[in-house]
C-alpha cells in the first residue's frame, strides 16, 4: 500500500518516487521491528501535539525587540540511530532473580511465621529459624545487628521492632534461608506529638486541602529515556489528562546532592559552602521532610543503593533519622548480606530489591491511612550505570501505580515521579541527542482527579507550566505551597529566592539565567553541533582551555598534573540568532578528551565571548575564551583519586603515588 500510494505520484518522477518509497518502507519495518524491545514505550501514548511545536507562542518582545525565552532543542526520542544504538549496547537482558534460597519465613502483621511447607521440603534436615533485630549508630553510619533469638513455629514480635533479619538454619547449622523485613514501631510519644501538629496546622493556617505526597525516583534517567523504557508506567501516569509531564525539566548539577539540593531544600549547592563541607553532617540543611513533619505529616524515605545515597555518598550523611522512617539501617545490613544476592546484585532472593523499597511505602500508606503522609523512594542500582536498564523497573512500578489507585491511596495523594539529572555516561553521548538528554531528567506530577476539577486554575496553571523551563526548584516550591494550601494566613514556611511554585503560572520568558540553570546544563536555544575542524587554531585552543580549567581544580592537590591523551570530540553548539545578540554574545563549544595519567575523561563547556553570528574560526579564536566552571567525569574513577578527601575535587584526581605504577 506504501509503494502504491507514493510511486504513483508522478511519471516523470518515477525512480526518484520509488527510492522515497523503499527508504519509507524499509523505515517503517525497523521500527516496527524495534517497537517491541523493553527498551521502548509506546510512540503514540507519549505527548501532546504542543510538545512537537519547536517555537511556543510564548515569544515576548520589549521595546520592540524579541526577548530570548527558551526554546527547547527539538530532537526525537526515538531516533532510529538512538534506538539501535541503546539496544545494540544494552547490559541488562533482564533480572531474573531467581535466589538459590527459599523464603521459610514470613510477616503476617507483628508476628513472624514459618513457612512450614517450605522448610519441611527443604534438604538440609531439621529447620531451626530466627530473627535478629537491626541497630543503627548514626553517627557513624554503622549498623550491627543483635543476638538471634530463635522460634519455631511463629514468633510475636516486640512493638517496638523497626527492622529485622531471619535466618533458618538446616543440620550442621548450613544456612538454609535469610530475608529482612520492615515493620513500623509503636512510638506513642511521636504519634501524639504527630496528632498535635497536625491539629495546629488546620486550627492556625485552615489550609484547603491536605494532600498527601509520594515521590518515587529513579538515578540517573532522561525524560526520553523514561518515555522509550516505561511501556506500561508512562502510557498509565499519562492517561485521563490527571498529570503533567514537565517537557522543559533541566537539572542544576552533575550527580545527586548538587540536585537533590534544590529539590529538597531549595538552595544551590555553591549557597552552602561558607558554612557546610563534606564532613558536617548533612541534617542542618533545612530538608522538605522537615516542613512536612513539623505540620503533622508522618514521613519515610529510602533509597536502594546505602553507598551512594545522595547524603552519604563521600559524605557524612545524618547524625539522626531524617524522617520517621527510615530505611538506611536495613539498607546497611542488606548490603553486607551476600546471602541474598546470589540471584543478582540487585535482587534480595527471588525478588528485586526496588520491590522491597515500594512495598516499604505500601505498607506505610496502608498503615497510617488517616494520617496525613510523605513519602519518598530513590531507586539507583539498575541504572546508576545505564540509563536503558530502567525497563526493568516498568512493570514493578506499573504494578506498584496500579495497586495504588486501585486502594485509593491516590485518591489523596500527589505522585510524584521524578529523576535527579540525566545519565553521567551513555553509549549516545556523542550525539546531539544524547548531550540533551544528559540535561533534561524527568517529573511527572499526577493529581487526584477531583482535585484538578476542584481548582480549574490550578489545572490551567499546571498545563501551563508544562511547557515552560522548569526544574527541582519549582518542585521543591510546589510541595511547600501545598503544604499550607490556599490557607487563610500566610505560610510559615521560609520562602526560599528560586523556585516559583507549579500552582502558579511561571513567565514565558523565564531563562536559565533567571532560575539559575548553569550555562552548562542550559539547553534553551540550542539547535544542534558542528563538528570543529582539528586542522584549525580553535581546535587546539579548545582543548588547551579544557584541560587548563580540569588542572587549576587540582593545583596544590597530591595529585598529578593531567596531560592530553587525546580529543574525544570538540563540536560548537548552534544557538539561534538572538543569542548573539544578548549582552554576552557567547559562542558555546563542547570538549570530550582523555587525560593521562589514568585515562580519565572529562567533558567541559568552553565559552567565547563577543563574537558574532558568522563569526568565522579565526575570529572566535582570537576573541576571550573560557571553560565553565562545572566540568564532568564521563568515567569511573575507583582507586585513582584515595589520596583526595574533598568529594568535588576527586573526580579530577590521579594520585602522585600511582605515578610509578602507571610507569
Amino acid at each position: 500500500m506504501l509503494q502504491n500510494s507514493s510511486c504513483s505520484f508522478v511519471s516523470s518522477f518515477k525512480f526518484i518516487s520509488l527510492l522515497l518509497c523503499v527508504f519509507v518502507l524499509v523505515t517503517f519495518i525497523w521500527l516496527s521491528t524495534f517497537q517491541s524491545s523493553p527498551i521502548l514505550a509506546n510512540e503514540n501514548a507519549l505527548v501532546d501535539d504542543d510538545e512537537t511545536d519547536d517555537i511556543e507562542s510564548d515569544d515576548v518582545r520589549t521595546n520592540n525587540r524579541r526577548r530570548l525565552t527558551c526554546v527547547f532543542p527539538k530532537v526525537d526520542p526515538f531516533d532510529p540511530v538512538i534506538v539501535k544504538t541503546l539496544i545494540d549496547h544494552a547490559k541488562h537482558p533482564s533480572l531474573r532473580c531467581n535466589g538459590s534460597l527459599p523464603e521459610m519465613v514470613y510477616l503476617n502483621g507483628s508476628q513472624l511465621v514459618v513457612n512450614l511447607t517450605a522448610a519441611g521440603e527443604h534438604q538440609s534436615g531439621n529447620i531451626t529459624c530466627g530473627y535478629q533485630e537491626v541497630v543503627m549508630n548514626y553517627e557513624k553510619d554503622k549498623s550491627h545487628l543483635n543476638p538471634l533469638q530463635t522460634f519455631t513455629d511463629f514468633k510475636n514480635l516486640p512493638p517496638s521492632t523497626e527492622f529485622i533479619r531471619t535466618v533458618c538454619h538446616g543440620d550442621g547449622g548450613k544456612i538454609a534461608a535469610v530475608d529482612y523485613f520492615a515493620l513500623f514501631p509503636k512510638r506513642d510519644n511521636e504519634d501524639e506529638m504527630l496528632k498535635l501538629l497536625a491539629k495546629k496546622r488546620v486550627a492556625e493556617f485552615s489550609p484547603q486541602e491536605t494532600l498527601n505526597v509520594l515521590m518515587v525516583g529513579i538515578d540517573g534517567v532522561p525524560r526520553h529515556q523514561f518515555m522509550r523504557s516505561m511501556n506500561k508506567t508512562y502510557p498509565w501516569l499519562m492517561k485521563g489528562g490527571n498529570s503533567i509531564d514537565l517537557v522543559k525539566y533541566t537539572q542544576i548539577g552533575k550527580n545527586t546532592f548538587p540536585n537533590y539540593l534544590p529539590l529538597l531544600s531549595g538552595i544551590l549547592e555553591d549557597e552552602i559552602k561558607s558554612w557546610w563541607t563534606h564532613e558536617d553532617f548533612v541534617d542542618a540543611l533545612d530538608l522538605i521532610w522537615e516542613d512536612f513533619s513539623k505540620a503533622g505529616y508522618r514521613t519515610l524515605f529510602t533509597e536502594d543503593w546505602t553507598t551512594i545515597g545522595g547524603y552519604h555518598y563521600q559524605r557524612r550523611g545524618f547524625m539522626k533519622p531524617p524522617t520517621a522512617h527510615f530505611s538506611r539501617p536495613i539498607g546497611l545490613e542488606i548490603d553486607k548480606d551476600e546471602n541474598i544476592r546470589k540471584g543478582g546484585w540487585s535482587c534480595m532472593n527471588s525478588r528485586k530489591e526496588a520491590s522491597f523499597h515500594l512495598d516499604y511505602i505500601k505498607q506505610f500508606f496502608n498503615k497510617y491511612r488517616n494520617e496525613p503522609l510523605y513519602a519518598m523512594a530513590f531507586l539507583a542500582k539498575l541504572t546508576h550505570g545505564d540509563m536503558s536498564a530502567a525497563w526493568l523497573l516498568d512493570q514493578l512500578m506499573f504494578d506498584f501505580y496500579e495497586e495504588l489507585q486501585n486502594t485509593g491511596i491516590l485518591n489523596n495523594t500527589l505522585l510524584i515521579t521524578f529523576s535527579d539529572h540525566g545519565p553521567r555516561q551513555s553509549c549516545v553521548d556523542h550525539t546531539f541527542n544524547g548531550m540533551v538528554e544528559r540535561r533534561n531528567p524527568y517529573a511527572i506530577l499526577t493529581f487526584p482527579p477531583w482535585f484538578l476539577r476542584k481548582y480549574p486554575n490550578v489545572r490551567k496553571n499546571l498545563k501551563t507550566n508544562s511547557l515552560r523551563l522548569t526544574t527541582h526548584f519549582d518542585v521543591h516550591a510546589t510541595l511547600q505551597e501545598l503544604i499550607y494550601f490556599q490557607s487563610k494566613k500566610p505560610s510559615p514556611l521560609r520562602k526560599r529566592s528560586h523556585g516559583i511554585s507549579l500552582f502558579q503560572k511561571i513567565p514565558s520568558d523565564r531563562t536559565c539565567e533567571d532560575i539559575p540553570i548553569p550555562k552548562e546544563y542550559c539547553l534553551c536555544g540550542q539547535r544542534g553541533m558542528d563538528e570543529v575542524d582539528s586542522n584549525t587554531v580553535l581546535y587546539q585552543i579548545l582543548l588547551n582551555t579544557s584541560l587548563k580549567a580540569i588542572n587549576s581544580k587540582i593545583s596544590g592537590a597530591p595529585c598529578a598534573q593531567l596531560r592530553l591523551e587525546k580529543a574525544l570530540q570538540v563540536v560548537q553548539i548552534i544557538l539561534p540568532e538572538e543569542a548573539f545578540e544578548s549582552r554576552d554574545k557567547l559562542a558555546m563549544f563542547r570538549v570530550r578528551l582523555q587525560t593521562l595519567p589514568g585515562h580519565a575523561q572529562f567533558e567541559a563547556t568552553v565559552l567565547a565571548n563577543n563574537v558574532r553570528q558568522n563569526s568565522s574560526m579565526e575570529e572566535i579564536a582570537k576573541s576571550r575564551i573560557e571553560a565553565g566552571q562545572i566540568i564532568d567525569r564521563l568515567n569511573l574513577y575507583k582507586g585513582q583519586a584515595d589520596c583526595m578527601d574533598d568529594p568535588i575535587l576527586r573526580p579530577f584526581c590521579f594520585c602522585k603515588n600511582l605515578l610509578e605504577d602507571e610507569n
